[in-house]
């Protein structure tokens, strides 16, 4: 998921998308995003989650780490 708004500093990132199992988010409304985070990792393993690029003045993009799944034809 993108966006074309004011973009987030590397900083508010960082605070943000923190991915140290049991740290608490350190920013104001980070918990959702830690909490997503947690759930990803409880589901499909530490090297998966959520990661963000940012261009201030230029946009935000989020990226979801999921395994591929293999599709399974029906009979």
């Amino acid at each position: 998921m993108a966006d074309n708004g004011i973009g987030i500093s590397q900083e508010k990132i960082d605070a943000v998308f923190s991915t140290k199992p049991g740290e608490i988010a350190r920013e104001p409304g980070g918990y959702g995003i830690k909490n997503i985070i947690d759930r990803l990792q409880i589901a499909y393993g530490c090297q998966y989650g959520l990661s963000c690029k940012s261009i201030p003045g230029t946009g935000t993009a989020v990226t979801i780490h999921i395994p591929a799944v293999p599709e399974i034809p029906l009979e």
